[in-house]
């Protein structure tokens, strides 16, 4: 092989190298799903959802992803999603009632996961939190709503992520929550493809309903670093071919 054959054969790997590379992370952000918001039922009478009971208390988690900074506060609120599809979503605190806000602190893991053991939910507009009849979000059985779980609710291009929706019947004890009670300690997921939450950056933008990223997979500084050393032996080569060829001249 001449050396000019072997310069092109390295180089073409180096490229290649570096290609498969790119593509490897992009299909690896294409592959991973959201994080899911689970809003789990408590206690033996409690309901299974897409319904819940108004005064109902829940627990709320997230597991470990790369949406949510360690270490930092988020906040659980309510907020409206008519018709209980992406495409509806609040788009700022407007669509969420502050009143429903966690009593606690809540704080992310290190791992990125949230956790908070109680948390009531309400069928909006409520009397019990002293709202009137004609405020919103509107949250029963006929107005789907969701749960926020974000570092900043004032400001929706900070992390976030979405529950899925469900409905909240009349109040705490009523026939829906005995009706449901057979089902109790299930939970409620969020669908990657239902997905329209997150943060800018890593995650999503709120408008996009793309999924986050979690990084890239562990092999990718490996082939850069392979592919980039094929090259710059490549360039090398065809350096020093040319010197021993003007040396001839």
């Amino acid at each position: 092989m001449t050396r000019r054959a072997l310069r092109r054969v390295v180089t073409g790997t180096g490229i290649a190298l570096l290609a498969t590379a790119g593509l490897l992370q992009w299909a690896h952000g294409e592959a991973v799903a959201a994080p899911t918001v689970r809003i789990v039922p408590l206690g033996a009478g409690a309901s299974a959802g897409p319904s819940f009971d108004d005064g109902e208390t829940v627990g709320v988690s997230v597991g470990a992803n790369t949406v949510f900074t360690p270490r930092t506060r988020v906040n659980i609120l309510e907020c409206a999603d008519p018709g209980g599809t992406a495409a509806a979503l609040p788009k700022s605190v407007s669509g969420c009632d502050g009143d429903t806000i966690q009593g606690d602190t809540v704080l992310v893991q290190a791992d990125g996961s949230v956790s908070e053991a109680r948390y009531t939910m309400y069928r909006l507009p409520s009397t019990t939190l002293g709202e009137a009849p004609d405020v919103t979000p509107v949250c029963d059985q006929s107005h789907q709503c969701v749960l926020y779980v974000g570092e900043d609710q004032t400001d929706f291009t900070k992390a976030k992520l979405f529950s899925a929706p469900f409905a909240v019947a009349g109040t705490a004890g009523d026939a829906a929550g005995a009706s449901a009670s057979a089902t109790a300690q299930s939970s409620v997921t969020l669908s990657a493809s239902a997905s329209a939450a997150t943060t800018p950056g890593p995650a999503t933008d709120p408008a996009a309903g793309t999924l986050a990223s979690t990084g890239a997979p562990a092999s990718l500084p490996g082939l850069l670093a392979v592919g980039g050393g094929l090259i710059l032996v490549g360039s090398a080569g065809r350096r020093l071919a040319g010197r021993r060829l003007a040396v001839r001249r």
